[in-house]
């Protein structure tokens, strides 16, 4: 008798070990795989970068939201409800930049109507005029508002042509609103030498 004839049951019941332990290292490799997909981040805009603002005055529900950076002012304004019933129209078309780029612990003020004067309204050029209790825009008071000032207002400023003009233009739409006069030497070609040329004849 011949070894294969005389072992040949065992070297069938050895193959079939083999194939029964090769199915089962494939099943296992693939539910591993599938349980590291499960693990993988769901979805990358989670994990964005979060910024904190806060607003107040005429909106349904002031106070401080969350909002992915990158956010504009509208933005802000839609998850506070909107604006509420007492908001002052004219004063916010005037003053109010919807499209403005947020900041992280930025503050922002609706007005609301009877408002006097509020730190939002002061930024868009709306001053206070003690004598008759009113509020005066910033090219009443003889100077220029570099917030809200047109190209062609701007242009009247010494040393400040069509080029410049543009640039603050650009400067206050990327950047949201001068907080202070000062700020316009970040505007490309506005250096000190032409600042202080301009200094008093602007305001923010």
């Amino acid at each position: 008798m011949s070894f294969f004839e005389r072992y040949r049951i065992y070297i069938g019941l050895a193959l079939i070990l083999i194939v029964i332990g090769s199915g089962i290292f494939l099943f296992s490799s693939q539910k591993a795989d599938s349980k590291i997909k499960i693990t993988e981040p769901k979805n990358s805009t989670e994990n964005a970068t979060r910024i904190q603002v806060d607003i107040e005055g005429a909106v349904k529900n002031p106070g401080v939201y969350k909002l992915k950076e990158g956010s504009i002012l509208e933005d802000l304004i839609a998850v506070a409800g909107g604006f509420s019933e007492n908001i002052d129209q004219s004063l916010v078309a005037q003053t109010i930049n919807r499209a403005q780029k947020l900041k992280d612990g930025d503050k922002i003020y609706i007005p609301i109507l009877g408002d006097e004067v509020s730190a939002q309204a002061a930024r868009g050029g709306v001053t206070l005029n003690t004598n008759y209790g009113g509020a005066v825009s910033g090219t009443q008071t003889g100077k220029i508002n570099i917030n809200t000032a047109s190209q062609s207002e701007l242009e009247t400023l010494p040393e400040i042509g069509a080029a410049r003009a543009s640039a603050i233009i650009t400067y206050r739409q990327d950047h949201g609103s001068f907080k202070s006069i000062d700020e316009i030497k970040n505007v490309p070609g506005i250096g000190e030498g032409i600042f202080n040329q301009i200094k008093d004849l602007i305001l923010v």
